[in-house]
């Protein structure tokens, strides 16, 4: 089974120059935990939920005079993006979200978003086919949930 298969194809974005309070909209409004950051089709980031909270709780400022692109390049901000491809095996991708311990991968072509992969997306998947050549396996959810879920200052200290 391939990323194609299962990626939402047209995830929810927000642009560098959108604040803080528009981008918390979209979250609310999609009931989604992670925003594309994009200029002109090109990925430029992720925004999470966390990073909004984390962005506003250190500076002390309304979301409205915060803007993406701030929070992308502070330290609150999620960094590095790690990817994968349309034609990515599943098997593959959820080695990148357990190597790299992140729930989603954006899926680029060219440095332009075409989708988005998240843990749900293989979860839902599994839960419905899982007895399909290919499709992910309840075991294969949890090893990779298991994986992410490592709590990151127990790798920085292995």
């Amino acid at each position: 089974m391939k990323v194609h298969e299962l990626m939402t194809t047209a995830p929810v974005t927000v642009l560098p120059d959108d604040n803080l309070a528009f981008a918390a909209q979209q979250l609310w409004e999609n009931d989604c935990g992670v925003l594309p950051v994009v200029q002109d089709g090109r990925l430029l980031g992720l925004l999470t939920d966390r990073d909004i909270a984390m962005a506003l709780g250190m500076r002390g400022l309304p979301a409205r005079e915060v803007r993406v692109a701030d929070v992308l390049q502070g330290t609150e901000g999620t960094n590095p993006i790690f990817t994968c491809s349309p034609d990515t095996t599943l098997a593959d991708a959820l080695k990148l979200l357990v190597q790299h311990q992140v729930r989603r991968l954006p899926v680029v072509e060219e440095g332009h978003l075409v989708g988005l992969l998240s843990l749900n997306d293989v979860a839902l998947e599994a839960k419905e086919t899982a007895a399909e050549e290919g499709a992910p396996t309840y075991e294969q959810v949890g090893r990779a949930l298991q994986g992410i879920c490592v709590h990151r200052l127990a790798v920085a200290t292995a």
